[in-house]
């Protein structure tokens, strides 16, 4: 981080960036100056900003000229191939498509409604010029909501997530519609163990919605004292190992564990290679319960038949005593 800049930060600001150096690309905007334009044009009677920027696309340029980069961690500046954070606002813009207007779009809307709590997903160019479909988020600092001059922006790289999503729906985009609809726990994940799919069924089970698990590590799933077993058998999975009818326990939110029995296939895109795992489950919890019970049951009837079988005996001895 440049001296200059950091000795006027405070140092929450200072610490994220280096904390998130190993990370995603994040950086530091001030939008103070693109509210006090967009107050300006409320001022002077624009309510529908949608309408507005489409009717006037080059307000949209306007607006990107107005904000200020803070600061940024190495991740952010080697992407962009900056050298230097000064010359972020001579170079930074160029990467960005004009297919990336439209989610800049919202992002104003958003703050002309008071909001900086952002998320979009969009494309920009690397420095080879190939365009890379990223995640972007962003939040106000503390004591900076009504100002917004200090906003907090990450952004991740879901270009691969992408394509495996774009490959798994071509292979299976009959399925694809039949797993979300369906009442049976179905997920399924990418060869990084990235979770790439997951219908509302297995959302219902675990209690962890679609938007928190999509691009989660499948660990997300299971319990904490069974999860290297269990990524073991859904990493072998992976690799042509599946799973056959295997009993599995999984997470819930509310701490509850469930049994679920697995089945998996290996999905691959039209060349025949491997892009990703499906598993498909059976939630058993109850019946594994029942048959707990069952099995405690016939457990005690023996018991109490062979204190039976022995009172039987004694009373034979007796017998044969009188």
């Amino acid at each position: 981080m440049n001296k200059e800049m950091k000795s006027g930060l405070p140092d929450v600001f200072s610490d994220l960036i280096s904390f998130t150096d190993n990370a995603d690309m994040v950086w530091i905007e001030d939008l103070s100056a693109v509210k006090g334009y967009l107050d300006l044009k409320k001022d002077e009677g624009v309510q529908d900003f949608r309408n507005y920027f489409n009717k006037h696309p080059e307000e949209l340029i306007i607006c990107r000229r107005l904000i200020h980069i803070v600061d940024a961690n190495t991740h952010f500046l080697q992407f962009f191939g900056i050298h230097e954070i000064d010359k972020i606002h001579e170079d930074i813009f160029s990467f960005f498509p004009i297919e990336a207007l439209p989610a800049f779009r919202d992002e104003l809307i958003a703050l002309s409604e008071g909001d900086a709590g952002f998320k979009a997903i969009l494309s920009i160019k690397d420095l080879t010029g190939n365009l890379k479909e990223v995640e972007v988020r962003s939040t106000p600092f503390p004591g900076y909501e009504k100002t917004f001059a200090r906003v907090f922006f990450s952004c991740t790289d879901i270009t691969e997530r992408l394509h495996t999503m774009h490959d798994l729906c071509d292979s299976w985009a009959i399925i694809n519609r039949f797993i979300r609809c369906v009442n049976v726990p179905i997920f399924a994940w990418d060869l990084n163990m990235k979770i790439i799919l997951y219908n509302s069924a297995i959302a219902d089970l675990t209690g962890i919605s679609q938007d928190e698990a999509i691009g989660k590590d499948i660990s997300r799933l299971f319990p904490e004292k069974h999860e290297d077993s269990t990524y073991e058998m859904f990493t072998k999975a992976s690799m042509n190992e599946s799973l056959k009818l295997t009993m599995i326990p999984i997470h819930q939110r509310s701490g509850d564990i469930r049994t679920i029995l697995w089945n998996s296939a290996r999905v691959t895109n039209t060349k025949g290679e491997g892009i990703g795992t499906i598993a498909q489950g059976i939630d058993i919890t109850e019946q594994k319960w029942a048959k707990e019970y069952l099995n405690r049951y016939i457990s005690e009837l023996r018991e109490k038949n062979d204190e039976l079988e022995q009172i039987k005996y004694q009373l034979e001895i007796i017998n044969q005593s009188l």
